[in-house]
């Protein structure tokens, strides 16, 4: 283990990039070597957890998918050791603080878990020492990885990472991916700290974490919306406790609203709505909002949410407010962000956005800013659903109207282009994360 240990203390193979990391093969050798030598034994199994969390990013980088499913596999094979909740799910330097301090404070090896401390001393070592990027949880609601499954057999490497890979939505000038959590990993952070009350409701809310939480039961896998559930379902329960708080009133009365418009389990909710309620749950905790008294008292005269409608669509496209563009602006970032699967196709279709962002277009007051968004929009609204029965009713339809209109419709074609998309990407998603950023300041 002196090798492996060295190796990953060091954290210079997560320096060199991916392409030199060892391959999970090379992972699973060194596992089983440590089976063989530990002949079933709990100690250097819960020893090597230790080590791969301590390298652990919990992104949804290849690296970081790799070491998750390893360790998942070590748990599957381990039964009774090692467990990913006896480290309180920390990983990377927070890990690392936590488990020298306790070996610091109890003359021990630096593998000390977590459950074997009193509850008060546990818990204070969580929050002195949460690995939480509040910035990051907000990235991963922006470029919610959709692609992301889960499985409940061991794969190989290439399988695993073909499976769980997922580009971004627009990639990045340079062609990078854009970081962000692994949400299997980060939802079963959140259930554990629930469980074990180390979090306020508000303060949990206020990392980005219920945000993470709504946007997976958008998700197309059954058992990542499972996972999102059991996290919202235990925050309410956290929210029972804690009714006398006003930030708690306004959260219970969000997921009560989007709770009682759920009509099936584990249904899966169009991400055009989730994304809506995970920018909502950060208005509500900040009444200096231009946008938190229209919400709070919507959710207030509403009893539950309307699944077949996007919310606040016309309100805040057509608002009369002295910040009327700042809302139209608010809106068209949303739409763009929550276009991601047939069921947002639909409900465009429905309440005829489109139609309504191109005629808004080729308004002759409309301004500039808008218009680069609603190509942008157009883009996104295309991607999912191009080979749809649906989309090419929707385009034969929408193309007869923009006929006579030549210039129109080419501004339509260069918002499929690439080069249009790397040029504006910046502007769009650094704007969208602005929002985002300025509810947590």
């Amino acid at each position: 283990m002196c090798g492996l240990g060295g190796l990953l203390w060091s954290g210079s193979w997560r320096r060199s990039g991916p392409k030199s990391v060892p391959g999970r093969d090379c992972w699973s050798v060194m596992w089983s070597y440590d089976r063989v030598q530990s002949r079933g034994g709990g100690k250097n199994t819960r020893e090597l957890l230790c080590l791969l969390l301590s390298s652990y990013g919990a992104t949804h980088s290849d690296v970081d998918l790799e070491i998750y499913s390893l360790m998942v596999e070590i748990e599957s094979a381990e039964v009774g050791c090692g467990k990913l909740a006896e480290l309180d799910f920390l990983w990377g330097s927070a890990l690392l603080r936590t488990t020298r301090d306790e070996a610091h404070e109890s003359d021990s090896l630096p593998y000390t878990f977590l459950s074997e401390i009193d509850e008060d001393s546990r818990r204070g070592h969580f929050k002195d020492n949460l690995p939480i990027d509040p910035k990051l949880c907000i990235e991963t609601v922006l470029h919610f990885p959709f692609g992301r499954t889960t499985s409940l057999y061991p794969l190989s490497c290439e399988m695993f990472l073909q499976l769980n890979r997922k580009e971004p939505k627009i990639p990045t000038a340079r062609g990078e991916r854009i970081k962000c959590y692994d949400p299997v990993f980060i939802l079963c952070f959140s259930i554990h700290c629930l469980s074990m009350d180390f979090l306020d409701s508000v303060e949990f809310a206020g990392l980005g974490l219920l945000a993470i939480a709504l946007m997976s039961i958008s998700s197309p896998d059954d058992n990542i919306r499972k996972l999102g559930y059991e996290v919202v379902g235990k925050f309410m329960d956290g929210l029972e406790k804690r009714r006398k708080k006003r930030d708690s009133a306004k959260l219970r009365l969000l997921l009560t609203y989007l709770q009682n418009g759920i009509q099936e389990p584990w249904q899966k909710i169009p991400s055009t709505i989730t994304l809506f309620t995970s920018e909502s749950s950060l208005i509500l905790l900040d009444s200096s909002n231009d946008r938190h008294a229209a919400i709070n008292k919507h959710l207030m005269q509403s009893s539950r949410i309307n699944m077949e409608v996007i919310l606040f669509f016309h309100d805040y496209f057509w608002s009369s407010s002295a910040n009327f563009k700042k809302d139209r602006i608010w809106m068209l970032f949303l739409l763009c962000a929550g276009i991601n699967s047939e069921e947002d196709f639909r409900l465009f279709i429905k309440g005829s956005v489109p139609e309504i962002l191109l005629s808004f277009y080729v308004f002759p007051l409309s301004d500039n800013e808008s218009k680069d968004l609603i190509l942008q929009v157009i883009f996104h609204f295309v991607g999912p659903c191009a080979n749809s029965p649906d989309f090419t009713k929707w385009y034969h339809r929408i193309n007869k109207t923009a006929a006579g209109n030549v210039i129109f419709r080419g501004q339509i074609n260069n918002a499929v282009r690439p080069d249009f998309m790397r040029k504006t990407e910046g502007r769009f998603f650094g704007g969208l994360r602005c929002m985002f950023f300025n509810l947590l300041a």
